[in-house]
């Protein structure tokens, strides 16, 4: 493998790492808002809260498979 190759793909596994952590923080604070929080469900924007939650889940499911991926296997004894 090549140093650029090497490169590239350091590059590769920091963005979906630095992604799926960004992503985390975000469903940390919107998962209370959508699930606890009665006074949120008449807020108008609580519509716009629970999409932007599921597509943000969505991609978090996308990158955890990436990751599961990489991560070498081995078989269990």
């Amino acid at each position: 493998m090549n140093i650029d190759t090497l490169i590239e793909e350091t590059k590769r596994k920091s963005a979906l790492i630095n992604g799926l952590v960004i992503d985390w923080q975000y469903i940390q604070q919107l998962v209370p808002q959508v699930l606890n929080d009665e006074n949120a469900r008449s807020a108008p924007d609580f519509k716009d809260t629970c999409n932007s939650l599921r597509k943000i889940l969505d991609r978090t499911e996308e990158g955890i498979r990436e990751l599961k991926v990489i991560v070498p296997s081995f078989p269990e004894e």
